[in-house]
C-alpha cells in the first residue's frame, strides 16, 4: 500500500515539475525574440540601414506585396551580404558568442 502512494506520490511530482507544450512553446518564442534583438543590436553597431532591414526581416509588415517582397529581398542581400557589414557583425558575434543573422 505505501509503495502505491510512493509511486502515484513520485508521479505527481515529476509531472508538476515537468514544461507543458504551451510553457516549452512560449520559452522557445521568448528565446528566439531575444536572439533576434541581440542580432539586431550588433547589426546596428555595424550598420543602421541594415539592422532596420534585419527588424524587417524578422518582422516583415502584414501588407506587403509580392513586389515590395522582391524589393526588400534585394536590398536586404545587398546590404546583409555587404563584405565590410559581414566583417563587423561577424566579429561582433563572435565576441558576444552569437549566431549569424
Amino acid at each position: 500500500m505505501k509503495r502505491k502512494y510512493l509511486f502515484l506520490g513520485m508521479v505527481l511530482v515529476l509531472s508538476a515539475c515537468s514544461l507543458s507544450n504551451e510553457e516549452r512553446a512560449k520559452k522557445e518564442q521568448q528565446r528566439l525574440k531575444a536572439e533576434q534583438q541581440l542580432q539586431i543590436q550588433l547589426a546596428q553597431q555595424c550598420d543602421g540601414q541594415t539592422a532596420d532591414l534585419i527588424a524587417q526581416q524578422f518582422n516583415p509588415p502584414a501588407d506587403q506585396t509580392l513586389e515590395q517582397k522582391q524589393k526588400f529581398d534585394e536590398k536586404y542581400a545587398q546590404k546583409v551580404g555587404n563584405p565590410m557589414f559581414q566583417a563587423c557583425f561577424d566579429l561582433l558575434t563572435s565576441l558576444k558568442g552569437g549566431d549569424s543573422y
